[in-house]
């Protein structure tokens, strides 16, 4: 996921190896997600990228079926907490997680998370 951020152009070369460093400190997954992230400011534009799996993936002590890839640009930072702040109430469910996780599709899993940030708002 880090390297297909940085060979589209949305994060620095340096990426995936300051978001496996991020990793080292404590592992970011929670509830069934893992939202690994940079704590450098190496994204060249804000963005949120979603990975998906049937059989849980064991991040760190715990099994996550949702990955959620953050990378934050400073230019638009204010706006990108806002909505990482929504997206973080609604993975917080477990109700949530299963729901996205079982999506069938990117269309599906768009329509359930779109819905849900809806509620949410």
């Amino acid at each position: 996921m880090t390297q297909n951020a940085v060979r589209l152009g949305y994060a620095q070369p340096g990426f995936t190896k300051n978001v496996l460093q991020r990793e080292t400190l404590s592992d970011t997954a929670f509830s069934g997600v893992a939202v690994p992230h940079s704590l450098q400011d190496d994204a060249i534009q804000s963005f949120i990228s979603f990975a998906i799996s049937d059989r849980p993936i064991l991040w760190g002590a715990q099994p996550v079926n949702v990955v959620v890839l953050i990378g934050v640009n400073n230019d638009t930072r204010k706006i990108f907490t806002e909505v990482f702040d929504l997206l973080i109430n609604i993975l917080s469910d477990a109700q949530n997680v299963r729901k996205l996780a079982a999506a069938a599709d990117y269309k599906d899993f768009h329509l359930t998370l779109t819905t849900q940030m809806e509620l949410q708002a």
